[in-house]
């Protein structure tokens, strides 16, 4: 299921008006996390994918409020899972803001 992922990205890219996932962002950026928190990289596709499907004010403030939690669960407890978290969360935002 996972190796299906680009090319269903590549084709929701490709043609936009296809996307009928009411929120589209939610689950891509849940699972996308996850997959980085297992090392996976941030591609030029999930980016391009971010700032085609998760640009709407809604979703940049959601990201933007967690990667200030996960900027306090830094600060307060500096572990290296905490410090991951945020690099993760940080990199997302940077790719929709």
């Amino acid at each position: 299921m996972r190796q299906d992922i680009p090319r269903c990205c590549q084709l929701l890219l490709r043609y936009p008006a296809l996307m009928d996932e009411v929120k589209p962002c939610r689950r891509f950026i849940t699972t996308l996390s996850h997959d980085m928190s297992s090392g996976a990289p941030l591609t030029a596709m999930h980016k391009t994918y971010l700032q085609t499907f998760c640009t709407v004010p809604a979703v940049v403030t959601r990201q933007q409020h967690d990667t200030e939690q996960a900027r306090l669960r830094a600060q307060a407890r500096p572990s290296a899972d905490n410090k991951k978290w945020l690099k993760i969360q940080s990199a997302i935002y940077d790719a929709i803001h």
